[in-house]
């Protein structure tokens, strides 16, 4: 008797069990005849799914999380407004926050959907390096080597592009333009190489492309390949000069000129090419070098005009060793970082400190902006980095490895913070901040 009554018990729950998997299976294909029970049916059925997936994250932070350590302490003695779009990884989507740094008022917040991220062909590990609000609430975003594009106050995409895929970071012009470094890439993103010819051998390398987009359609407006500058103006021998022969340029930033000046013309561009430690500045309209960039600095980032005779740049201060590279090796890793026992000659008996040179046109000549503040507070980034002098002359800082933001005059620090993560103990890594006073 206990035997049949196991027997039946045994039937009844397969027979729910299957009733209740064809159920399932239906509203996941998308079906609506279970009427009011399909909405509970969608969230009970789901809750494993997102168990899992908390608990993994709970094990596993997404590397875009890093551990917060307890010193330096934060510093707020903010007394005036200073926006930025802060971008975060979080609900297995990317979201992006203008925010007020003297009080972390978030004022608008965009989020993307799981269509628009596929879109983009974006993830965790492809961070939006830059974003630039433009007209009311539309966002200008790039992807790191994945697309850039423009999103309105939903987030909804008006525009992407995937042509030539986005470099780094990208700045306005003076036309309605956005110009961008970019690479060559296949469909399984790696990068598409040129050859050099040495000794009889063919060797692969990385080209960098410069690309100027209409900012409101996305449409090309002008697309130069840096090996044929190089080359129309005598200075393909650089490759050959690179720390890295196979990435000899590193295209980081692309600054466009906004109005004329006496060593410059609005629409002229200024380079900064990480792996030759130079800057060029380069004039679209007749396809000219116009000048070429050495100084004391190393593996720089952010080029930024400050006024009609000066330019300042983020000199990084350290080296790095080149990484293997082959025809179609992937690019999703930046190149290898220097060890301790390989750092430049002049940090021999020194603390590594990255700076902002000031560089003037007129003199050919470099000076630190606040070298004792960079001192004093062991700002030091191997890669990335960017800064910002605002009108009043405080200077904002990304420090991209410790993912510290800085904001600091001659005399004063003024902000000292992290980007907050919503995982206790972590915080989110800053992705080419970009701040302005309203």
């Amino acid at each position: 008797m206990k035997r049949a009554r196991h027997i039946s018990l045994f039937l009844l729950a397969l027979g729910l069990l299957s009733l209740w998997s064809g159920m399932v299976r239906h509203v996941t294909l998308g079906g609506d005849r279970l009427g009011a029970l399909t909405t509970p049916i969608q969230v009970f059925s789901s809750f494993p799914h997102v168990s899992l997936k908390v608990l993994s994250n709970l094990a596993s932070p997404p590397p875009t999380y890093f551990p917060t350590p307890d010193s330096p302490k934060s510093v707020q003695a903010l007394e005036y407004d200073l926006m930025a779009i802060l971008g975060t990884y979080q609900k297995s989507s990317w979201q992006f926050d203008w925010t007020n740094l003297r009080n972390d008022s978030v004022l608008w917040h965009w989020s993307l959907d799981e269509e628009t991220t596929t879109a983009f062909d974006a993830g965790p590990l492809n961070r939006p390096f830059a974003t630039c609000m433009v007209a009311p609430k539309n966002l200008l975003i790039s992807f790191h080597r994945r697309g850039i594009g423009r999103l309105d106050s939903l987030g909804t995409p008006l525009w992407i592009y995937h042509r030539l895929r986005p470099h780094h970071g990208f700045n306005l012009g003076p036309n309605g333009d956005v110009w961008f470094p970019a690479i060559q890439m296949n469909a399984s993103h790696e990068a598409i190489p040129r050859y050099s010819n040495r000794d009889g051998e063919l060797h692969p390398y990385v080209d960098e492309w410069l690309v100027q987009l209409d900012a409101l359609t996305g449409e090309e407006r002008a697309v130069f390949s840096l090996t044929d500058i190089l080359a129309q103006n005598g200075l393909a021998y650089l490759i050959r000069q690179s720390v890295d022969t196979r990435d000899p340029f590193h295209l980081n930033d692309i600054e466009p000129v906004l109005k004329d000046g006496p060593f410059f013309q609005s629409g002229d561009l200024f380079l900064s090419l990480r792996h030759l430690s130079l800057v060029l500045h380069f004039r679209p309209a007749t396809g000219k070098i116009c000048r070429v960039i050495r100084g004391p600095f190393a593996f720089q980032h952010d080029v930024d005009i400050l006024s009609d005779s000066t330019i300042s740049l983020f000199d990084n201060h350290t080296t790095a060793q080149a990484w293997p590279f082959s025809q179609g090796t992937s690019l999703e890793s930046d190149l290898l970082l220097a060890q301790p026992d390989s750092i430049a000659p002049e940090h021999i008996g020194q603390k590594a400190v990255s700076r902002v040179l000031v560089y003037n046109l007129a003199q050919g000549t470099f000076s630190p902006l606040y070298p004792d503040q960079f001192e004093l507070n062991d700002i030091f980034t191997h890669t990335e980095g960017l800064s910002t002098l605002l009108e009043n002359g405080d200077l904002f800082v990304e420090e991209q490895e410790s993912g510290l933001l800085w904001l600091f005059n001659e005399d004063s620090l003024l902000l000292r913070t992290y980007i907050p993560s919503p995982l206790h103990g972590y915080h989110h890594i800053p992705n080419w901040t970009r701040v302005w006073v309203p």
